[in-house]
């Protein structure tokens, strides 16, 4: 079976166009969807990051947890 050469052409612009029109497009509102559960997420990891540095500190430097 061969493939026409324009078919293939056409099914990868179709694809290409399709993935800057799904970056473009839909990647900004999800973003705005999940923005504040994920700065939820950072500062929620980085106040555990904080605990364990601050107890690495008080254990003399050690980094396992007493």
């Amino acid at each position: 079976m061969e493939i026409d050469i324009s078919l293939l052409a056409t099914i990868v612009i179709a694809v290409v166009s399709a993935y800057l029109i799904i970056n473009v497009l839909v990647n900004p509102i999800l973003n705005r969807l999940f923005t504040f559960e994920t700065t939820a997420s950072i500062s929620k990891a980085r106040q555990i990051e904080h605990v364990a540095s601050s107890k690495a500190v008080l254990n003399g430097g050690k980094h396992h947890d007493a």
